[in-house]
């Protein structure tokens, strides 16, 4: 394919909403070892325990199906400095404004927003039998990890480390699946990365309406 072809479908990609972390990751990744597979934006239905009435949703950024498990990935494309813990509700992102002044926000600790994806997950391929789940956040290179405070099994990363991470677990994991069963994943989860216009639009209702209650 053509350099220049190329380079306009890397700008088109990053370009759209909260992609760019999600996009590099993704070329970042491509270069691990087959047989693997790697998915993006996966559109899962909450577990009985999480959704409160009406059903929702839950996103997944990043998959990596691999001999060695699903590894479940929450990206952060955030500049600026990060400051949390496992156990906080929310974390605190600090960015500097057009006048030098400080502004904090706080968004949902992504462990726990993770931690929902992964019981979504394990609910959506409970018919498969017993798969080894590897959750890992990752921030884009741009911030500063300033304080966390994070358990010992929490894995939270810059996208730069993002490959030699996901290399380190899938050797202390070793196979755990076979080549078939990364295809067999793949094949079911593929279609959930596709979802209905109306399914995607309804998703992004929700999504807008937390926020607006989360900043009220």
């Amino acid at each position: 394919m053509d350099d220049t072809l190329v380079s306009h479908m890397v700008d088109e990609l990053m370009r759209e909403s909260g992609m760019g972390g999600e996009f590099l990751a993704y070329m970042e990744l491509t270069g691990l070892p087959a047989p693997r597979r790697i998915l993006r934006n996966i559109l899962l239905a909450k577990s009985p325990a999480q959704a409160s009435g009406e059903v929702e949703d839950t996103e997944i950024d990043l998959l990596i199906i691999h001999t060695s498990g699903i590894y479940v990935l929450e990206i952060k494309d955030y500049a600026g400095w990060i400051f949390g813990s496992s156990k906080d509700k929310y974390w605190t992102h600090s960015v500097l404004n057009h006048r030098g002044e400080v502004v904090r926000y706080q968004p949902y600790n992504p462990l726990r927003q993770n931690f929902c994806h992964m019981q979504a997950l394990r609910q959506a391929l409970s018919f498969f039998g017993t798969v080894p789940l590897h959750p890992i956040v990752a921030f884009g290179d741009q911030c500063e990890f300033k304080k966390l405070n994070l358990w010992t099994n929490d894995v939270v990363v810059h996208l730069r480390d993002l490959p030699k991470t996901v290399a380190r677990i899938a050797k202390a994991q070793g196979n755990s699946l076979s080549a078939d069963d990364v295809e067999t994943l793949y094949g079911y989860l593929r279609p959930l990365s596709a979802p209905s216009p109306r399914r995607r639009e309804e998703h992004c209702k929700v999504v807008e309406k937390k926020k607006a209650g989360a900043s009220a």
